[in-house]
C-alpha cells in the first residue's frame, strides 16, 4: 500500500490502485478516542464520473468482521494470497 496524505484524525492511511479502481484503507481516531476502520472504493463509472463507496467499521465490531472476512479466504484461488 502506498502512503497518502493524512487527515487530522488519521492514525494510518494506505491505498491500492488497480486499473479504474482505487481502494483506501484508513484507521481514524473517533471523538471518544477509540479507533475505527474506514474502507473506501473509488471507481470510474461508464460516464467517466468517479463514484465512492465507503464502509466504517468500529472497534466494537472489528473482531467479528475479521473473523467473517477470514472465512471467505477459502473461496479464492491460492494465487490471490501468494502474489503468483
Amino acid at each position: 500500500m502506498e502512503k497518502v496524505e493524512r487527515k487530522e484524525n488519521a492514525v494510518y492511511s494506505g491505498s491500492v490502485f488497480s486499473g479504474k479502481r482505487m481502494y483506501f484503507v484508513d484507521v481514524r481516531k473517533a471523538s471518544n478516542n477509540s479507533n475505527y476502520l474506514v474502507i473506501s472504493e473509488s471507481v470510474v463509472d461508464k460516464e467517466g464520473n468517479r463514484k465512492r463507496n465507503t464502509i466504517m467499521l468500529f472497534s466494537s465490531d472489528f473482531q467479528r468482521f475479521m473473523e467473517e472476512l477470514k472465512k471467505t479466504e477459502s473461496y479464492f484461488p491460492e494465487q490471490v494470497f501468494t502474489n503468483k
